[in-house]
């Protein structure tokens, strides 16, 4: 907001500083769209923008930017759950991918010998027993439980992954709180210098 509020300032300010030379011109009701085109360079002219740099629409005039980590290296360093954090340099965070999908997995494998033995012990009794239907439906409850865990942990190896490419893009994003701006006056002329510090 702040910095709307600045350069809606600075734009005002060059209106301001350019309104005498704009007014001083006759009034001319048959101004053609060139001498319209004049007018507004006039304008541009008034403030200097020496200092700030604006993104030209011809993309080879666009300044190249390479980002220090690669997304696909993040990716694929990820599929350990906690390997694309540690990638990333994000070290709190790996430790909390890892042990949340190494609980999810080791309860799935708990849940998996269970399931296991539930189904040898059902296998030892003939089928529509009592003992069967119940065996049965442990077995099928403690599957149901493995699954889940199986999924859970996948989960948390997807968040894993995504908070690795976020981060990949963010690695190089400055977050000081060094963030300055100084408007100039040029006394000698009419016109206004701004320079910012992002």
């Amino acid at each position: 907001m702040n910095r709307i509020r600045i350069i809606l300032t600075l734009l005002l300010l060059a209106i301001v500083a350019s309104a005498p030379r704009l007014l001083a011109q006759p009034a001319d009701s048959t101004r053609t769209a060139s001498s319209m085109a004049d007018s507004v360079r006039a304008l541009t002219r008034t403030l200097d923008t020496s200092h700030v740099h604006i993104a030209k629409s011809d993309s080879a005039m666009r300044p190249t930017y390479r980002m220090t980590k690669n997304w696909k290296t993040a990716l694929l360093c990820s599929l350990i759950p906690g390997g694309g954090q540690l990638y990333t340099e994000q070290y709190i965070k790996a430790p909390i991918f890892a042990l949340g999908a190494g609980f999810f997995l080791y309860r799935a494998l708990y849940f998996n010998g269970l399931y296991r033995d539930y189904a040898a012990q059902a296998n030892q009794y003939p089928r529509g027993s009592y003992e069967y239907e119940s065996l049965k439906r442990l077995r099928e409850a403690n599957r149901d439980d493995r699954d889940l865990n199986y999924a859970f942990a996948a989960g948390v190896t997807i968040l894993g992954a995504i908070d690795a490419y976020v981060g990949v893009h963010m690695f190089d994003f400055d977050v000081s709180d060094d963030h300055t701006s100084q408007i100039y006056l040029n006394p000698a002329g009419p016109s206004i210098t701004f320079a910012a510090r992002w």
